[in-house]
């Protein structure tokens, strides 16, 4: 679904794929991942755990805008970049 980074956080709470500017959600079988650019995980779901992760490696201002615009309302489990990457 398109929608807009402003209103992007509303299909990550529900775990639904979206497509925004630069930045998308997509369920990646025992995952959803929440991508900025395409290729930068920003948050991470575990469906088995039934976990969010939140990526806590900074990479740019445009990133950390598009985290705080699409932050899912549960907490978050804080790993950094090479340990989400690893758990994908």
């Amino acid at each position: 679904m398109r929608t807009s980074n402003k209103n992007s956080a509303q299909f990550a709470h529900k775990l639904l794929n979206f497509q925004a500017n630069n930045l998308h959600g997509i369920n990646e079988g025992k995952f959803y991942v929440v991508y900025s650019y395409s290729w930068y995980p920003l948050f991470l779901y575990e469906y088995s755990t039934q976990t969010w992760y939140e990526n806590s490696t900074k990479y740019s201002v445009s990133t950390s805008k598009q985290k705080t615009q699409v932050r899912p309302t549960y907490s978050t489990t804080e790993l950094t970049y090479k340990q989400i990457k690893e758990m994908l």
